[in-house]
């Protein structure tokens, strides 16, 4: 590839890296043998101190440029953020409710606390009519289903490539 500089990456159609040039795939090279792209890089990657360096891992990670735009947050070189899967937490999901449309038949839930099957307080029960919406009964509605909360996959649309690293000219 002509016009090529050390340690440019470029995406590459193929399964394999030209000469010169390794997949992005965090694996380690010896210092002694590839010293321009050591001093180009040092242990930005990772590495083992005065023995070898790392090169980047883009294996399922998208690059982003390095530094802070406006009201963004800062990145360095290196850094790894983000994740495949996201679990998300109660206070992340949207306040909703449950209304629904009541009758004009009254019973006073204060005679049979036990009838307090929808609502905390006295209620019009079963009707067509848009009026006189309630809340559901928060104690009266429980979750069905696994007990636990699960992550759920979190990537955007993609297209597999290789990523490549000049080495040596």
């Amino acid at each position: 590839m002509s016009n090529t500089y050390i340690g440019e990456i470029r995406m590459f159609a193929g399964n394999y890296a030209p000469k010169n040039w390794a997949v992005c795939s965090g694996q380690e090279l010896p210092i002694n043998q590839f010293p321009k792209l050591f001093k180009l890089i040092g242990y930005t990657y990772g590495g083992t101190p005065s023995i070898s360096f790392c090169l980047p891992n883009l294996r399922g990670k998208v690059p982003i440029h390095h530094g802070k735009g406006k009201g963004l947050s800062n990145y360095t070189l290196g850094q790894h953020c983000g994740s495949e899967y996201v679990t998300l937490e109660l206070d992340e999901l949207p306040k909703h409710s449950h209304p629904f449309k009541v009758s004009n038949m009254k019973k006073n839930l204060s005679e049979n606390p036990e009838n307090k099957i929808v609502s905390n307080t006295d209620f019009n029960l079963y009707s067509d009519k848009a009026t006189n919406l309630v809340e559901l009964w928060e104690d009266s509605i429980t979750p069905s289903g696994e007990s636990s909360i699960f992550s759920h996959y979190n990537m955007q649309p993609y297209l597999c490539i290789t990523f490549i690293i000049c080495i040596s000219i």
